[in-house]
């Protein structure tokens, strides 16, 4: 039977030299899917991740055995002359199990070749191209291992590039789980050449989130906690939880206002546009949430006008806060304090 893919591959993009992340991205995916294929060998956790991956790297992972190639068994079982009968009925259990065996791991390779050459363009292990097989007698672990010594070396471009994508600011009309996973990922290329920490991670993460604006009294409660509860784990549990209940109130905030206009009643003027233009909360000023607005707001104060817009404030909260993507200006530079006694600098020209 046919093993199953069990992961999507993450392709290489025709046409240009791929990037280490790219690289990285695919090589994984391709163990992913060995993984899905059962194996007992090598330890027998990892499916047949051991037949493509480089061996010192598969056995460099926590309860693993060395990888060891399965062969073709003889062709033509021979049972030796004099051998009992339970020994000889073992002997032909033994070769069967190791034909379908041998034959269950060539056709996982072939399927492990297949998704890798259909994922990339072909030039990029042309070499290893035969003239009357094509690539069909090419080890998928010949096609991985070149694409790694060749591709997979980390810039310092790519470093800093990583670095940088780890703090761009997050749409918050897109899922926050979304937001999880870039920063997961971003984590995972930076191991073993630029490593970024865990609490870095946390540490990027809360800004982004608090830029936001989304989550106000989340991030309140964050920030009074102790440090050592920041941890990655616990930053998903506690935002996962305030965009649910972001969401929900943005929908009960829907709802509301078309109920009103069911009834037939006024309803408030809505300033909602494109996330980059200021809109108006009584509570908490001017906002670049295009879902936080006076008629939506999460948190309204005591007193909160859900009609006032930025063009009638209603008496309401005047901050303008500072978009998420714009940085903060440079801090001040101290004046230099002027000489004491009305006296001029050692070389100063005295004044006319």
């Amino acid at each position: 039977m046919a093993a199953v893919v069990a992961h999507t591959i993450a392709a290489i993009p025709s046409g240009a030299t791929p990037t280490a992340a790219q690289t990285t991205a695919f090589v994984a995916s391709i163990y992913a899917a060995a993984r899905s294929m059962n194996s007992q060998r090598g330890g027998g956790l990892l499916g047949h991740v051991g037949a493509v991956m480089p061996a010192a790297q598969y056995q460099a992972m926590a309860n693993t055995l060395p990888w060891v190639d399965l062969v073709p068994p003889v062709q033509r079982l021979v049972i030796p002359a004099g051998t009992n009968a339970a020994l000889t009925a073992v002997m032909v259990r033994q070769h069967t199990a190791d034909e379908v065996e041998f034959a269950q791991y060539i056709t996982n390779m072939n399927l492990v070749r297949s998704l890798v050459l259909d994922n990339i363009d072909s030039t990029l292990i042309g070499h290893l191209r035969d003239r009357m097989l094509n690539f069909a007698s090419v080890h998928p672990r010949d096609m991985i291992q070149h694409l790694l010594a060749t591709y997979a070396a980390v810039t310092a471009d790519e470093l800093e590039e990583n670095a940088a994508a780890l703090r761009a600011p997050w749409d918050p009309s897109q899922p926050i789980v979304g937001l999880w996973a870039r920063q997961t990922q971003l984590q995972l290329f930076s191991v073993g050449h630029d490593d970024i920490s865990w609490p870095t991670v946390v540490r990027t993460t809360v800004g982004i989130l608090e830029a936001m604006g989304t989550y106000p009294e989340t991030i309140r409660e964050w920030r009074m906690r102790n440090p050592q509860h920041h941890t990655w784990a616990n930053l998903l549990v506690a935002f996962n939880h305030a965009d649910q209940e972001f969401r929900r109130q943005a929908t009960v905030s829907t709802q509301h206002y078309a109920n009103v206009a069911q009834a037939g009643r006024p309803v408030p003027a809505s300033t909602v546009a494109a996330p980059g233009f200021p809109h108006y909360c009584f509570t908490h000023g001017v906002t670049w949430l295009a879902i936080h607005a006076s008629p939506n707001c999460d948190h309204p104060c005591e007193g909160h006008q859900p009609t006032a817009t930025i063009e009638n404030m209603m008496g309401g909260n005047n901050t303008i806060r500072r978009r998420p993507d714009q940085p903060p200006h440079p801090a001040a530079q101290p004046r230099r304090r002027p000489p004491r006694n009305g006296g001029n600098r050692a070389g100063a020209p005295a004044p006319p």
